[in-house]
């Protein structure tokens, strides 16, 4: 590589650092003062749409690909909200992206241009995926939001999950609202449940199952819940709840199940 190359390279990296400071603008909407950047959103997406292209049956290597590039336009035009949309037109990331690469060596130039061609022409199924990833992650970032408290969000939810064309990701966001059975015991308390905290702990059903209860009602109903622990305990695991002075937690076994 010469030194012009070496140059487009460096002033390809420092603009993609933009990324990690643009907000992801859509949430100021409704109240989130300071949502995640572009670039956390961005590597979440890859990071489902390479399970989803896996689960599939597609190229999840091609998926990421498609992930990782799908919002780099935005290092020009900012995160334009879909209402925002309506009134702005900005350029096509195509072209964005075409300004982008021009700098870097023909070979770099072509693949990155391709994989925003790819994925804006919604053609191939790694493009549907990636684009399926993309909306998943925005429901489950609008699900984490909403169990923090911002409860205006349900609008974000349901478009997130109409946007939703593949069978896995259809699947995978719509589970019904309340807590899945053997939740609680899966829990080391009743804050927690609650908490936006808990998110990583937990899997993506589950998920977008608990953060359902986000009213101030809703909450206190979920930590009365998870209070009780009753028939909700998973075998073999402590029941929160249950604690007798001085002793350890109850633990229920299969055979002490409630039938």
């Amino acid at each position: 590589m010469d030194d012009n190359g070496l140059q487009g390279l460096a002033r390809f990296a420092y603009e993609l650092g933009h990324l990690k400071q643009s907000a992801r603008t859509g949430w100021w909407m409704v109240g989130v003062s300071h949502p995640e950047s572009v670039a956390e959103h961005t590597l979440r997406t890859a990071l489902l749409g390479f399970v989803l292209a896996e689960m599939e049956g597609a190229d999840a290597a091609r998926t990421a690909v498609l992930c990782l590039f799908h919002d780099v336009a935005e290092t020009r035009t900012g995160d334009i909200p879909r209402m925002g949309k309506e009134y702005v037109q900005a350029a096509p990331p195509v072209n964005v992206t075409a300004d982008q690469v021009r700098d870097l060596p023909a070979e770099a130039a072509a693949a990155v241009a391709g994989a925003v061609d790819e994925y804006e022409a919604q053609e191939s199924t790694e493009a549907r995926l990636a684009h399926d990833a993309d909306r998943l992650e925005c429901l489950v970032q609008a699900r984490e939001y909403q169990v923090q408290g911002y409860e205006q969000i349900t609008p974000w939810i349901e478009s997130s999950r109409a946007d939703l064309r593949s069978i896995t990701a259809q699947t995978g966001s719509g589970v019904s609202g309340g807590l899945p059975r053997g939740l609680v015991a899966e829990l080391p308390g009743p804050a927690l449940a609650i908490d936006g905290r808990v998110r990583a702990q937990l899997g993506l059903r589950m998920l977008l199952s608990v953060h359902s209860a986000h009213t101030d009602a809703e909450r206190l109903l979920v930590a009365d819940e998870l209070g009780k622990g009753r028939d909700d305990a998973l075998p073999g695991r402590p029941q929160p709840g249950n604690l007798d002075a001085g002793a350890g937690p109850r633990v229920v076994h299969d055979d002490q199940r409630p039938r």
